[in-house]
């Protein structure tokens, strides 16, 4: 089961996500260096930051996913368009 889900995981990237920007839903806006979920405002319970972010740039206030660097978090220009990530309840 693991050896599939790694290569699930792994194909996941390589034809989606690798290559692109995708806004995850997290960012420091309310209070800089305080990362959030944007939905319910909760402390973030998992951190994939990439080395150097985030670097406290008080511009770069909304993480992404970093499909160039096999989908590590960077912190970006919230205003910058880039595709996006949905979350939804599960029923």
């Amino acid at each position: 089961v693991y050896k599939r889900q790694n290569i699930y995981s792994m194909t996941i990237h390589e034809y989606v996500f690798a290559g692109h920007y995708y806004w995850i839903g997290i960012s420091d806006v309310i209070v800089e260096d305080q990362w959030i979920y944007s939905s319910t405002q909760h402390s973030l319970l998992f951190e994939n930051w990439r080395h150097g972010d985030p670097d406290g740039e008080s511009d770069e206030n909304c993480a992404l996913r970093d499909g160039y660097s096999q989908g590590l978090w960077r912190d970006y220009n919230c205003h910058i368009g880039e595709r996006f990530i949905c979350e939804m309840a599960m029923e």
